[in-house]
């Protein structure tokens, strides 16, 4: 199974962004990488300003927001055009 991708807000301090190390705090948005190891599924999480989309992905980041990342947050932030495009603008630097 190949990795997906999704936006939700963390539901609790405890998760750490995996390229700053820095905790995310509840209700901070959060970007979540999640793939197979075996039979266990394995999210690692990102500050959206520290996610980097993977090199496999060959898109730009309007394109990966819009195709690959998937909102699961309850009040649908990707709807918002104005996150969405802060979003992209985050995530391409």
């Amino acid at each position: 199974m190949p990795a997906d991708y999704h936006i939700e807000h963390a539901k609790s301090s405890k998760s750490s962004c995996k390229k700053c190390k820095e905790k995310i705090q509840k209700d901070e948005i959060r970007i979540g990488i999640s793939s197979m190891k075996g039979d266990i599924k394995i999210t690692g999480w990102n500050h959206p300003s520290c996610f980097t989309i993977p090199r496999t992905i060959k898109v730009s980041a309007e394109e990966f927001v819009n195709e690959y990342l998937e909102d699961q947050t309850a009040d649908g932030i990707l709807d918002d055009p104005d996150f969405k495009q802060r979003l992209v603008i985050q995530i391409s630097s």
